[in-house]
């Protein structure tokens, strides 16, 4: 039984524990210096990440993805995960790596020979190395593996087991940083019962709200310096990355009614040479646009297009051309056949242990004879099969409809009789699989699809692309272009507070490049771009604003802050009218007020939330502070939607409970789950990381 066929067939292993850039802990060895003029991808802790070395693992980790996934090919949103992934290994590397340094932390041979084939070995080891059988894990296995790993000759298994001995020891290494930080948080006794008292101290008041929406905004107009006064006390709240905001024209590549008769003439072609056709696989292989696809269908599960007629025609009968899901179809009657409605069965999976694992033919045989000889399936599935989900019922699978299953599986079941025993190869191994029960025959059909999608031809594009370029062409300005968008009615976005790291623009796919030139150093403000092909639509774009400042601008904000320096004005306002009130009783307050009193209950300072009105963090505050009168009106509380006179009806004294242990390990255990996180993020934001990789990608 070994490891690494257990680590190529899943993936998640490889990314969660391994890490696609299989960063090392020596940095050394893996930051070269910046050479040939290349510019640095980042700067992380003043280590230089050469591109080359940061492209290699990106490659390594895309090949280690199709391998676990079995694909030969991968989409681009795969490989930009692939890639945040490897940038995240950098900086768990750089980073955490001068700490393990510096704090003396090691991973010993005998740590690591513990960890492999020890009394506390991995979980990963154990669970690889688990008899499927007996369900124990036996260490002699793992050594037994590592005495024969290198019987490989290519190599291969022995390069795959280092890798995930890599990560097995940096997972080591971040967990003894993480428990020494963990085991330096010391939780006080006054701390927890503050907490306690914090979540079940619960208040009851009644108070009353002039909301700022009682007052019209054309009535408050802030002035300039009570902008500025606000946005300098809110300043925090405006923090920004460095960003552009662009706009950008787009020219919808759409086929033209001369396209559309195109492909319909050719449709109409291939119609009367399908219908003649002897090798209909073939032949949808080499002219449609989706794969053909064997499963056979029972009436009412086809499309409306044919449905009701093809099941009493004649094969090789082709119906159509007609449009469907954006394309031309035709479709022809390749087959009938009387087949089960649906197939109940159970089976007993056998897995590869090994990429060319020639071993589960023969376990399957014999799984076969002990059935023969009176050996229970059900018992036998329990015991053997893999499929953990199914095992537990004996391997009953259920009632299963036609094409549900893998197709060599559905094929067996749907194809023999009940009482049927067989052995079947699939995507995830061998099956033995008994048809236990079947429902009545029905009337089914396999088809052939030709389909050829109505997409713009080659001289649509050609013009479009003429159309977008003339556009950049002669309008190279911001007046410019504005003018001409306008004139010409095109159909013009806006994208603001753009990223550098961005993966393009809303709602725009294989657009990530109009956000590169959006940042290069030698676009400015007013610059138009080159013609970008963005999948079906070709862009042109302005840049409009460039923000590197770590805070928005007042004017960028000005919306905001219009607002908040109004609600100031306004709570000032609502403040002076109650202070010529002279009312000690609520009650008649509210009268005079013309205000309505409401009660809320339940309330905890923890939650800063009062039912009926949402959080509000100052009258939580005020409700809780020690000096409060019960009964007694509050001053004025400026709150997040209006001033607030309140009376704390009730807010009995705390007293903790006799024993705070599980309190105690309740805080610890909060803080202990934010360590992860919030440490490596501030150990992050004091690293001084400088990202071009919006240069490269």
């Amino acid at each position: 039984m070994a490891v690494i066929g257990k680590i190529r067939r899943h993936s998640a292993l490889i990314i969660a524990l391994v890490g696609l850039s299989m960063a090392s802990f020596v940095l050394s060895d893996l930051f070269k210096g910046n050479f040939g003029g290349i510019p640095d991808l980042a700067v992380i802790a003043g280590v230089e990440i050469d591109p080359r070395d940061y492209e290699y693992r990106v490659q390594e980790g895309i090949e280690n993805y199709k391998e676990n996934s079995q694909q030969l090919n991968i989409d681009q949103s795969t490989i930009d995960m692939i890639r945040n992934d490897v940038w995240n290994q950098l900086l768990d590397s750089v980073i955490l790596g001068n700490i393990y340094e510096k704090t003396g932390i090691t991973v010993s041979k005998e740590e690591l020979k513990e960890m492999t084939w020890g009394k506390e070995p991995h979980s990963t080891i154990v669970k690889a190395f688990t008899n499927p059988k007996t369900g124990q894990f036996n260490p002699a296995d793992v050594v037994e593996f590592l005495k024969t790993m290198d019987n490989d000759p290519s190599g291969k298994t022995r390069a795959r087991w280092l890798k995930f001995e890599k990560g097995m020891i940096k997972e080591r290494y971040k967990e003894k940083f993480y428990s020494l930080i963990k085991k330096g948080l010391y939780v006080t006794s006054k701390e927890v019962a503050r907490d306690d008292e914090d979540k079940n101290k619960r208040a009851s008041i009644r108070y009353v709200v002039k909301r700022f929406s009682a007052i019209p905004d054309s009535l408050i107009q802030p002035a300039e310096n009570d902008l500025t006064a606000y946005y300098n006390e809110h300043k925090y709240e405006f923090k920004q990355k460095p960003s552009r905001s662009i706009e950008y024209v787009v020219f919808d590549v759409l086929p033209t009614p001369d396209d559309t008769l195109d492909i319909r003439d050719w449709i109409v072609k291939k119609t009367e040479e399908f219908k003649t056709t002897e090798d209909d696989t073939v032949f949808i292989a080499s002219n449609a646009d989706s794969p053909f696809d064997d499963t056979w269908h029972k009436q009412g599960t086809l499309s409306a297009q044919f449905d009701s007629l093809i099941f009493s025609v004649d094969t090789s009968t082709v119906f159509g051309p007609y449009i469907e899901d954006g394309a031309f179809k035709i479709v022809k009657l390749r087959a009938i056949a009387m087949r089960p409605d649906s197939v109940k069965a159970r089976h007993i999976l056998l897995k590869p242990k090994t990429a060319n694992d020639t071993t589960l033919r023969s376990k399957a045989d014999s799984i076969i004879n002990l059935i023969k000889t009176g050996r229970d399936f059900a018992q036998l599935a329990q015991q053997l099969s893999e499929d953990q989900g199914s095992a537990l019922n004996g391997g009953d699978l259920g009632w299963f409809a036609e094409g549900t299953m893998f197709k060599s599986f559905n094929d067996t079941c749907f194809a023999g009789k009940k009482g049927d025993i067989k052995i079947v190869n699939s995507q995830l191994g061998v099956h033995v699989i008994e048809i236990t029960d079947q429902k009545e025959l029905v009337k089914k059909v396999q088809i052939g699809i030709v389909d050829r999608k109505i997409e713009p031809g080659q001289k649509t594009f050609s013009e479009m692309y003429n159309n977008a370029t003339r556009f950049a062409g002669e309008n190279n300005s911001k007046d410019a272009f504005l003018s001409s968008a306008q004139k010409d009615g095109l159909d013009k976005r806006n994208a603001s507070n753009l990223t550098n790291n961005d993966l393009g623009l809303p709602a725009i796919e294989s657009s990530r490049e109009v956000v590169r030139w959006a940042f290069f150093e030698k676009t400015g403000i007013g610059d138009v771009s080159q013609v970008f092909e963005c999948g079906n639509k070709f862009i042109v774009a302005l840049l409009n604003a460039v923000n590197e400042d770590e805070y928005s601008s007042l004017d960028a904000v000005k919306e905001r802050v219009v607002t908040g320096a109004r609600n100031d004005l306004k709570a000032k306002k609502i403040i002076d009218e109650i202070k010529n009130n002279d009312d000690n009783n609520l009650d008649d307050f509210a009268k005079n007020m013309n205000l309505e009193i409401q009660t809320a209950s339940d309330i905890t300072f923890a939650t800063a939330f009062i039912p009926g009105i949402g959080r509000e963090p100052a009258i939580v505050g005020y409700i809780f502070s020690r000096s409060v009168q019960p009964g007694k009106m509050s001053e004025p509380i400026t709150g997040r939607q209006g001033v607030y006179i309140v009376t704390v009806e009730s807010n009995p004294e705390y007293t903790p409970p006799s024993d705070l242990t599980q309190n105690r390990m309740s805080l610890v255990q909060n803080y202990h789950s934010r360590v992860d996180y919030e440490l490596f993020e501030a150990l992050k934001e004091n690293a001084g990381i400088k990202d071009n990789r919006y240069l490269f990608y």
